[in-house]
């Protein structure tokens, strides 16, 4: 299990909601972990957009997010090495977490307008994060 997203990294401004990635050997094992997620208080969503992926919310109003994937999973790369540049590299941080706050007030109702504009700067950053990582 991995703390991910913005509240994940000291200094950026988030959403009071909790990212957490956990990773199951397998989705035949999903019926039970959904069992014992609801248990705990989490809705199971499905992949809710994105293919590979469980995603489970809980509290109302929601206070975390989980996300389930299995070993081999891009996402659970990607979601660490965002994280891991983020917190390695203040230049990054800081852009990153202006670029929120300014879509933010621009896009205050619309959430999922904020996020598809938040889309360019995260790509930029990700290209830059697999460049870090491989030391080019």
């Amino acid at each position: 299990m991995e703390h991910i997203g913005s509240t994940a990294v000291p200094g950026l401004d988030a959403k009071p909601i909790i990212d957490m990635a956990m990773m199951i050997p397998s989705f035949k094992q999903l019926p039970l972990w959904i069992q014992r997620l609801e248990k705990a208080g989490y809705v199971h969503k499905g992949e809710y957009g994105l293919p590979g992926r469980h995603f489970f919310i809980r509290g109302n109003p929601t206070t975390q997010h989980l996300h389930v994937v299995t070993p081999g999973c891009l996402h659970w790369d990607r979601w660490l090495l965002f994280r891991d540049y983020l917190r390695a590299n203040p230049a990054a941080s800081r852009l990153y977490h202006q670029t929120k706050l300014a879509l933010a007030r621009k896009y205050r109702h619309n959430r999922d307008a904020y996020t598809k504009a938040k889309t360019p700067v995260i790509t930029r950053l990700m290209r830059a994060a697999v460049k870090w990582r491989t030391g080019n």
